[in-house]
């Protein structure tokens, strides 16, 4: 029987002027949390480089990330928030504790089952890897971080609750927890457990890889006592969990979203294993790559789309389908005003960018001849990735708002099947050194054939997005980006020689990490003065446009 909200118990969260500054905070964790993990990215390139068993422990964490994904950021967050916040508005926060409480029970026997049994598989599994292949590597990292699948998944409910009640500092304080403590066991790994041999490596990944555990473990102890004082109590309580008709209800919301984002990890973790098959040194190169791709990605397309799939929602429910197809068309123009430019100064300068981030002086990645290379070909391939990847984020909300998650999941089952046809066909037919790019390359040309056919099948909605809405726009920026992208390159490679004081290596670049960032800033500035200055001519009323979207973004918006 629903109960009356006492005096004293927490409200749950509001919309209203708070949001501004939720989203400061959320925001400046979040970057912060991104700069963290590239800092935590450029240790692992400096102590491990690009060797065999960098390559094995990327793929390791892969499982674990993928539960993490799935269960605690995808569809069982997504399914529980609604259910969790509705529950505390309508009724009172001690019985929407009790639900959060009984979702915890089923997730830790759940997810703890499978975690045992993947262990045990793990185990089994070394026993029998071939010897010479990175699997006699790979099963034993794995093992060690299958626990933090837990750990994780249960954080990020803890997040969800503190998220419902307008605490927002505590659960984005909380990822970062996991690069502290991952950069932390990178120092005392190289300070404990020294040596070149293989074996020591094997022993200072091993530290990373229990580091990661702890981080787990210390993500979802942090969140407790800020629930403790909002009134939550945890005890594990399995009877009559499935007649609570809210957990039957968020299994009911998950398990669309789940098969569909699944079937993205799964995507996810083949790239890994065949990169494995490539070469020994693939998943190292890709990730580092991945990290560099996906930094700019976070930052401006999650910026741009965050208040897509709730404008959407509330356009389907009126049955504004014109005014959909607008706003996807502004969405669209935003983002690649953005990336376009993006795309060309990464594709023109993915070495350089490598060699900038990664390769310091006296550490493994530097001392690799090939190791910028390499992972400059993955970065390469991935550039067109930053126009192609945001035409799912504009894309898929307008499929869930009219509650078709059937499409979305047919698009990706098929995208899927290619990704592995064409991953497999890299792996064979191109030559050594490349492999890997083949991989990089198949994940943008997939996610171009996704976003087709979300495109093309719109109209089985009633909604039209007009190419001729974006594609000349798009073209102006290509036509203003690919000079910009010319001069960057230029000032990053020509300028430090010209200056006649800074001492070039013999790859070309100046010797001087500090020389090498200056180059840096000054293809930077010298891209964003060609660019605006050509935007500025050929197409400023777009530019304008996506200025004005940024500026509305970082204000409340008034409800509709």
């Amino acid at each position: 029987m629903p109960s009356a909200r006492s005096s004293d118990a927490p409200a749950p969260a509001k919309g209203g002027a708070g949001i501004l500054k939720s989203a400061a905070v959320v925001g400046a964790m979040t970057m912060l949390s991104r700069v963290l993990g590239l800092a935590r990215e450029q240790l692992m390139a400096h102590f491990f480089g690009i060797s065999a068993l960098k390559s094995a422990f990327d793929v390791a964490f892969t499982v674990p990330n993928l539960f993490r994904r799935l269960f605690g950021e995808g569809a069982l967050s997504s399914a529980f928030i609604p259910v969790f916040g509705e529950t505390a508005r309508r009724k009172s926060a001690a019985e929407a504790f009790a639900f959060g409480a009984r979702v915890l029970t089923l997730l830790f026997c759940a997810l703890g089952l499978i975690v045992a049994v993947a262990v045990a598989a793990a185990f089994a599994l070394e026993r029998v890897a071939p010897e010479g292949s990175a699997w006699p590597a790979t099963l034993p990292l794995a093992r060690i971080m299958l626990p933090y699948a837990l750990l994780i998944c249960l954080a990020a409910i803890l997040s969800g609750m503190l998220n419902s009640f307008g605490r927002f500092a505590v659960s984005s304080f909380t990822p970062l927890i996991l690069n502290m403590v991952w950069i932390g066991a990178i120092f005392a790994a190289a300070r404990f457990c020294g040596g070149d041999s293989p074996e020591a490596e094997m022993r200072r990944l091993e530290v990373v890889a229990w580091s990661v555990v702890a981080a787990g473990f210390l993500q979802f102890a942090f969140q407790l006592p800020a629930l403790f004082r909002l009134g939550f109590r945890f005890a594990l309580r399995l009877k009559g969990i499935f007649a609570d008709e809210k957990i039957r209800r968020v299994l009911r919301l998950m398990a669309p979203a789940a098969l569909g984002m699944g079937l993205v990890q799964v995507n996810v973790c083949v790239d890994k294993v065949l990169a494995l098959w490539a070469a020994d040194y693939a998943p190292a190169a890709l990730e580092y790559a991945e990290r560099i791709i996906y930094l700019p990605l976070g930052v401006f397309a999650t910026a741009f789309t965050t208040v897509l799939l709730p404008a959407f929602t509330s356009m389907a429910a009126a049955d504004e389908k014109a005014e959909i197809g607008e706003e996807a068309e502004r969405a669209f123009r935003n983002l690649f005003f953005v990336m376009i430019p993006g795309t060309f100064i990464v594709l023109l300068l993915a070495e350089p960018l490598v060699h900038l981030l990664y390769s310091f002086k006296g550490g493994a990645f530097a001392r690799d001849p090939d190791a910028s290379l390499l992972a400059g070909r993955a970065l390469a391939c991935y550039a067109p990735g930053l126009a192609v990847f945001c035409a799912q984020k504009v894309l898929a909300p307008v499929y869930y708002a009219f509650q078709d998650v059937k499409t979305p999941l047919k698009i990706s089952m098929g995208c899927l099947v290619l990704n592995v046809v064409l991953n497999v066909v890299s792996v064979i037919l191109l030559p050594d050194g490349w492999k890997h790019t083949g991989i990089a390359g198949s994940t943008v040309v997939c996610s171009a054939v996704n976003g087709f056919f979300l495109f093309a099948l719109l109209k089985r909605h009633g909604v039209r997005v007009r190419v001729k809405g974006v594609a000349p726009a798009a073209l102006r920026f290509a036509a203003a980006a690919a000079p910009a992208a010319f001069a960057a390159r230029w000032a990053w490679l020509s300028l430090p020689r010209l200056s006649g004081f800074v001492r070039i290596a013999p790859d070309g670049l100046p010797e001087s990490k500090g020389a090498e960032a200056a180059a840096a800033a000054c293809a930077f500035v010298a891209a964003a003065v060609v660019y605006f200055a050509l935007v500025a001519v050929f197409s400023r009323k777009d530019a304008a446009a996506a200025f004005s979207a940024i500026r509305r973004r970082r204000r409340p918006r008034a409800g509709r």
